[in-house]
């Protein structure tokens, strides 16, 4: 297989189970939620940290990746990711829980920006359009599988089944980037971070979604 098309598996595959990581779980929370004894307001919190880091991060995450190297990046959030959801089946209060999302938010915050910039980058502009195009499939069978798989799972092996269902297939991601793809994407070496403006459009977010 040549390694743009490895790259685009890749990042079809990592588009799919960041998708899978929000609507799974918004499946199971009943059954988090019980077993935590979290209120309605609590178990909420479940989803809305989530989609809060992941939209306050987003353009940071961006600056930050293409600063420092979008192959680079995604290895490290993967670890990340993986790390987090290990942790996030052992926790023991709806606390624990709660910040072992806000951490998988940062962490999918990054998959989501470098996923698509890296297809990008592998491609040239004629091919993009269809590449794109595949990636994004990716997302929309997350959208309609996540729901079935995570009440399936659920079911029979319960909520943690659920989180831990991406680390198996992010393992082999994860050996796939450190030992086949060689070329790595930096795209803003020279350009120094925009940190006051980030911090503005992290509180502008956060007061518009909340």
């Amino acid at each position: 297989m040549e390694k743009k098309n490895l790259i685009l598996l890749i990042c079809t595959v990592l588009s799919f189970f960041t998708v899978f990581a929000v609507n799974a779980v918004m499946v199971v929370v009943p059954s988090i939620a019980n077993e935590f004894h979290m209120s309605n307001i609590v178990q909420n919190w479940i989803i809305i940290i989530f989609l809060l880091v992941v939209a306050v991060l987003s353009v940071p995450a961006g600056q930050i990746s293409g600063k420092y190297g979008l192959k680079k990046v995604t290895i490290l959030s993967i670890i990340l990711f993986i790390i987090i959801s290990i942790a996030n089946v052992m926790v023991t209060s709806s606390a624990q829980f709660l910040a072992c999302r806000f951490i998988l938010g940062i962490s999918l915050s990054f998959i989501n920006v470098t996923s698509m910039a890296m297809v990008v980058s592998a491609f040239k502009p004629e091919e993009r359009g269809k590449a794109l195009g595949i990636n994004i499939t990716g997302v929309y069978i997350g959208l309609s599988l996540s729901p079935v798989l995570g009440g399936i799972l659920n079911y029979n092996l319960g909520w943690r089944s659920v989180v831990l269902f991406g680390v198996p297939f992010l393992f082999v991601i994860l050996a796939i980037l450190l030992t086949k793809i060689d070329e790595e994407w930096i795209t803003f070496e020279n350009i120094s971070l925009d940190i006051k403006g980030s911090f503005a459009y992290g509180i502008g977010m956060v007061l518009f979604m909340y």
